[in-house]
């Protein structure tokens, strides 16, 4: 028929589908055999009868894209239009597949695109590798197969159900999803699929650029999800300005969770932004109050934060300092007067080693104004010193000087007997602690000796990186001692009067000299005012003294320059009296205000007795004015009191 030009190859074509189902397996392979086909372009006029016929299998499909690469393709006629596929077509594999292909294995057609497909709403045509069955994956701009396409169909056609991970990884690393909207839609189908990720598949998408998040000019931008955080009650607090927290849902944020994202910034990723921009994050905390909360924060957790991060902690200002400066009145400042309205407290973020502990309350009072100084908190100073800071008191160096004593001062021998007299009962307060020397040991005079000065001077150095400097003032009184076992000396000023007697120790397991506000003791003149810590010779100390002869001697320890006006010792009251003898102003540990004092204060409560009630069991009875037990009645109560 085609010979006679009254079929068309596309006829010829037709009739051979009509009656494909009579045809033996023999006729089949003579079909595949004969020549029976023309190609494009040798029928040309009606020299038809000379062109060259061939099989079906050497020529193309009549497209565009086998024409222009120059193959021969098929010559399909022009009445006809060519369609790659049709639906008679795919019913009639579908219908003999398990007959007449058993071996159906579309891994050998993966490049031909016979598979009913939608591309958003489009109908189209793709390959077994690109359709998928799950319409979920079409948002993300995969091929789905059409809802006509039965599920008996799917199954003989071997068509996935949903694509390959490496195929979502590739798609999400090319074309991350455009705003929020869209990323939870495609998360949530993700954190159904979270299983079939292998590790290395996480790994690789905790690092790419797929979350979108608001930016400052109102467009999106995209981050790691190992850079975002989950919302909840951090949101709208201090971390929210640092990090970005972000929230799609339940199913989407599993996703999220395996690649990484977690529900709070742990301690080193807060130190790493506070290492990025310092001044920034100081901003964002909008004041000194929520930046030392972040630097308690690290300081609690400082064991989890790593060495390298740590290194780059020394060398950084991220440590918050503060200094007392004159306010910018004109007026003259006294550097011995602390009055705040006077001062005014300059804040500022400074390496470590430009930060000092200030743990000499003198030293601060003389020097205070000349460099900056760390919160006055135990957890912060020890994380200042881990970072580098030094204390105050190792910077200061002290001279002293005196005028001529004061022979058979009446002053010096009430002050000795004072103390002996109510060292008991600190003994008795502090019986668990173990004194450097014993009671009766004092008792000697060549032990234990009190002179008194015309006058008593103090010259304080400090040396710290380019600063230099000195101040010279009058001292009440000043305890030495040469060595560990040399005697104890107080030195007495006769123009003073002695109030307040300041107990320098050594902090437990340090090597430096450390004087804290709660170390201030009263050697008061009304007997009764604050018998607490009346024995600053005594001071306990957990550690075994050093007992090696050739140890240098401990610095004298320097009283309060200039105590409140009063009457002398000897002329002490029995009961303090607010109104003519004011309380000395003593200064107050915060975080904040690490030079205020404290004003008016009102009168101390009367203490509670340190010595226990008298009943009729005990021999023990107060025999003096100031109802101060004296030594021999404590002695005489019970045989096993020692003060050794």
């Amino acid at each position: 028929m085609i010979k006679t030009n009254e079929w068309t190859v596309a006829d010829l074509a037709k009739y051979l589908v009509s009656i494909q189902s009579t045809l033996s397996p023999e006729e089949w392979a003579r079909l595949k055999m004969t020549a029976a086909f023309f190609k494009e372009e040798n029928m040309k006029g009606d020299t038809w009868q000379k062109a060259t016929r061939y099989q079906a299998q050497e020529l193309y499909e009549p497209v565009e894209t086998f024409r222009s690469l120059g193959l021969p393709v098929m010559d399909w006629g022009k009445q006809t239009k060519w369609r790659s596929s049709s639906d008679e077509a795919l019913k009639y594999l579908l219908d003999h597949i398990g007959s007449h292909y058993e071996d159906y294995d579309p891994s050998k057609y993966e490049a031909i695109a016979f598979i009913p497909a939608m591309r958003a709403s489009t109908p189209c045509m793709g390959t077994v590798k690109e359709v998928f069955s799950n319409s979920d994956w079409a948002m993300m701009g995969f091929l789905v197969t059409p809802t006509t396409l039965q599920p008996d169909a799917l199954s003989k056609l071997k068509i996935k159900q949903h694509p390959p991970t490496t195929m979502v990884v590739d798609l999400l690393e090319r074309m991350p999803p455009k705003n929020q909207v869209e990323a939870r839609a495609w998360f949530s189908v993700l954190g159904s699929r979270v299983s079939d990720f292998s590790s290395m598949e996480l790994q690789r998408m905790s690092q790419m650029k797929i979350v979108p998040v608001p930016s400052e000019d109102g467009k999106s931008r995209w981050l790691q999800p190992t850079r975002c955080y989950f919302g909840g009650d951090n949101q709208g607090k201090f971390h929210s300005k640092l990090f970005v927290f972000v929230s799609f849902g339940l199913l989407a944020n599993s996703f999220l969770t395996a690649c990484g994202t977690k529900h709070e910034p742990s301690v080193e990723e807060v130190v790493q932004i506070l290492l990025e921009n310092p001044h920034k994050f100081f901003a964002s905390a909008e004041g000194p109050a929520q930046f030392l909360a972040e630097l308690r924060n690290i300081a609690v957790n400082y064991k989890l934060i790593r060495p390298g991060t740590i290194a780059r902690m020394k060398k950084a200002p991220i440590l918050l300092g503060s200094k007392r400066k004159p306010r910018k009145d004109g007026k003259k400042v006294d550097l011995d007067d602390f009055d705040e309205d006077d001062w005014e407290v300059q804040y500022d973020l400074r390496k470590a080693e430009d930060i000092i502990i200030a743990n000499d309350t003198h030293a601060l009072q003389a020097f205070g104004d000349s460099f900056f100084t760390a919160p006055q908190e135990d957890i912060l100073e020890a994380f200042y010193t881990q970072l580098g800071s030094r204390r105050l008191s190792s910077l200061v160096k002290e001279e002293y000087q005196s005028s001529a004593e004061i022979k058979q001062s009446k002053i010096a021998a009430e002050t000795r007997a004072l103390i002996l007299e109510r060292l008991p009962l600190f003994l008795h307060e502090h019986s668990h602690a173990r004194t450097r020397v014993s009671y009766t040991w004092l008792t000697s005079q060549v032990n234990f000796a009190v002179k008194t000065f015309g006058r008593l001077f103090v010259k304080k150095t400090l040396t710290f990186g380019d600063i230099r400097l000195s101040r010279q003032q009058e001292a009440s009184a000043v305890a030495t001692r040469a060595g560990n076992t040399g005697p104890i000396h107080l030195w007495i000023a006769g123009n003073t009067q002695i109030d307040m007697i300041l107990r320098q120790q050594k902090a437990e397991g340090e090597g430096t000299e450390e004087t804290k506000v709660e170390n201030l003791m009263l050697l008061s003149k009304p007997p009764m005012r604050n018998l607490e810590d009346p024995a600053f010779l005594l001071a306990s100390n957990p550690a075994t003294p050093s007992s090696s002869p050739t140890a240098p001697p401990a610095p004298p320890v320097p009283l309060i320059s200039k105590p409140p006006p009063g009457k002398p010792l000897s002329e002490a009251p029995k009961t303090p009296s607010p109104a003519t003898e004011p309380l000395p102003t003593t200064p107050f540990r915060n975080s904040l205000n690490l030079f205020k004092w404290k004003k008016d204060l009102a009168p101390p409560p009367e203490p509670s007795p340190l010595i226990p009630p008298v009943s009729h069991k005990s021999p023990v009875t107060p025999t003096t004015d100031s109802h101060v037990t004296p030594l021999k009645n404590i002695c005489q109560c019970d045989s096993r009191t020692s003060f050794t």
